[in-house]
């Protein structure tokens, strides 16, 4: 998503996120998120705000479960 930063507009409405939804569950393994603003230039509010923040501290990935024999 290419925002102008002059005029930058809040991603808050509901096809902002149906959008974010579609393009983050298609990235099956990774994930590159090129950016020129930073989180405090975004309203809190923003989903553009919520994707960089968790971009830049992911949560640690859970470890999975694997059958050990008895």
């Amino acid at each position: 998503m290419v925002v102008d930063g002059r005029n930058v507009i809040a991603a808050t409405g509901r096809h902002h996120e149906r959008r974010f939804n579609v393009a983050a569950s298609r990235a099956r393994d990774q994930m590159w998120l090129f950016h020129s603003m930073t989180a405090d230039q975004l309203s809190s509010k923003d989903l553009r705000h919520s994707l960089l923040t968790y971009m830049q501290s992911p949560p640690r990935p859970t470890p999975t479960l694997t059958s050990q024999p008895m």
